[in-house]
């Protein structure tokens, strides 16, 4: 069977993503979320690893572009990577605390997603209030991940730390239970620009995670994926990242060379 011809939907229903396992989410976000003092400082929800995870996903980072490009554009690209995070606020808190930690961010959701991505997205569905829980749910699902799983190559263009924060947060959106349609509506109006009513706008499909999926699954329609399959997508993820630079990598070694000069 090919691996992509997912016909088990039925196999992975007790996987469904409930009520108790949104408060299960929430609790724990809870305990890793910041005072919503800390909004002034980073303004959207946000998710930050511990340090020791921060350095153990720094230093594979590293070894995989090490391994690919060669050690001396590896190590220059790695470093400035490394840069970049120090450079930014929740960054420089990390060195502090050294903790995983989760920023609440500032306003509504609705108000934080339009602040990250401006207009470009157009007005996203209303969510109603008896679906609001869900939706808080995923979002600080996602963060939880962002703090937790170890970092990949392959989202970094899209903000995150690995592939599998998507395709986890894609599990949690096809497994919600009937009755929250608006949530799903909203995640994908941020994730797939297949959808009819942005099909008009202008936004590079580079910018939306939903390039993360091979052309035959969708962001929040395709059936749920097994730990094998996502598995599998993060490598492929990574793989096409990896490839352009490998077929570059004499080029990015020369301009490296004259920056340095």
């Amino acid at each position: 069977m090919d691996f992509y011809s997912f016909g088990v939907q039925a196999a992975f229903d007790k996987f469904a993503f409930d009520p108790e396992a949104a408060q299960k989410v929430l609790a724990l976000a809870k305990a890793r979320q910041l005072p919503k003092a800390s909004g002034r400082l980073v303004p959207t929800l946000a998710g930050m690893p511990g340090l020791k995870q921060h350095r153990s996903d720094t230093a594979g980072v590293h070894k995989k572009l090490t391994e690919a490009l060669g050690p001396s554009t590896g190590k220059f690209l790695a470093a400035q990577a490394q840069q970049q995070t120090d450079a930014t606020v929740p960054g420089r808190i990390l060195q502090q605390t050294g903790k995983p930690t989760i920023y609440p961010g500032r306003g509504s959701i609705r108000d934080q997603f339009n602040s990250a991505v401006g207009d470009a997205f157009g007005a996203p569905p209303t969510v109603p209030a008896e679906q609001r829980k869900m939706l808080h749910s995923i979002l600080k699902g996602h963060e939880l991940d962002e703090s937790s799983v170890s970092s990949r190559m392959g989202a970094a263009q899209f903000g995150h730390r690995s592939p599998d924060v998507i395709f986890r947060e894609h599990n949690r959106v096809v497994t919600l239970p009937p009755g929250n349609a608006q949530v799903q509506a909203f995640m994908k109006h941020y994730r797939d620009p297949k959808i009819p009513e942005l099909q008009a706008i202008d936004i590079s499909p580079r910018l939306r995670e939903s390039t993360l999926f091979p052309t035959n699954l969708t962001y929040g329609e395709s059936p749920r994926l097994s730990r094998h399959a996502r598995k599998h997508l993060i490598n492929r993820a990574e793989r096409n990242v990896l490839g352009p630079l490998i077929e570059h990598k004499d080029e990015i070694a020369k301009s490296i060379r004259e920056e340095s000069l």
